[in-house]
């Protein structure tokens, strides 16, 4: 019966991807692209024919980033292509876990909490009245 979900999922152009709370990722897709979008984020542990087992770590979510992939764009592209029964199973509630979310936007704000700015450095004034000349 997988089988026959996979089949029909592909043929219609329907969700195939699954994630789970432990950052496990399932794709069903055998599409070489699929899968190299998948592997822009996600460390790959299994591939089979049709069938791809990840995991989405602080490193493969890193280098994504670093690569210029925002972390709402790869919660878009899942949501996007959300399996048929995550879809049912969430009902009107989030399609990926929020702890998934979270942690997403954690490791992306990780890149951006210290920011650098240019500076000038005065040191080794001969007296006060030299430092308050140049600090006016």
């Amino acid at each position: 019966e997988r089988t026959k979900a996979v089949v029909s999922t592909q043929s219609t152009g329907e969700g195939y991807i699954i994630v789970e709370t432990n950052f496990r990722v399932y794709a069903y897709t055998s599409s070489d692209l699929d899968i190299a979008l998948i592997a822009l984020f996600v460390e790959t542990l299994h591939r089979f024919d049709n069938f791809l087992v990840g995991q989405m770590t602080r490193e493969s979510v890193q280098m994504a980033l670093q690569n210029g992939i925002s972390a709402q764009q790869i919660l878009d592209f899942l949501r996007t292509h959300a399996h048929p029964q995550m879809l049912e199973k969430k009902g009107n509630g989030p399609v990926i876990p929020p702890t998934v979310t979270d942690q997403l936007f954690l490791w992306e704000m990780e890149r951006t909490r210290i920011s650098t700015e240019e500076g000038v450095l005065y040191s080794q004034f001969l007296s006060d009245s030299d430092f308050k000349v140049v600090q006016e």
